[in-house]
């Protein structure tokens, strides 16, 4: 039986359809967020995984969130990652409970040592 219309293909295929739907539109990613609660409802980890459209991980960020004992947000640490799950960045927002604007704190990250570093 021949597939003659847009449906029958869509039907036939749906995987393969939505790919390509998305290709055209220029999406070339898909990303999913996972937000983890603490036992007071506030947010402990925010998570964001980014597929490509074989839904390959090419990237990650994780922010993990601390509070003061009066409930406000005291840091956000702020972690991104590669395809590899190795860590690529890595940044600290400190909150302040006097009203001082926040400060960002960029912290440096090392490259992971691999044999190709080892015989240097």
């Amino acid at each position: 039986m021949a597939i003659t219309t847009t449906e029958g293909l869509k039907t036939a295929y749906p995987t393969l359809c939505e790919r390509l739907e998305k290709e055209v539109r220029g999406e070339t990613t898909v990303s999913t967020v996972t937000i983890v609660k603490d036992g007071q409802g506030r947010i402990s980890t925010w998570t964001e995984e980014t597929r490509d459209l074989d839904k390959v991980v090419i990237g990650k960020r994780v922010d993990k969130y601390t509070y003061y004992s009066i409930g406000e947000i005291n840091t956000i640490t702020m972690k991104k990652y590669d395809s590899d799950d190795v860590l690529t960045s890595k940044k600290v927002l400190k909150h302040y409970k006097d009203g001082t604007q926040p400060n960002l704190t960029v912290v440096d990250v090392q490259p992971p040592i691999g044999p190709q570093q080892c015989h240097k």
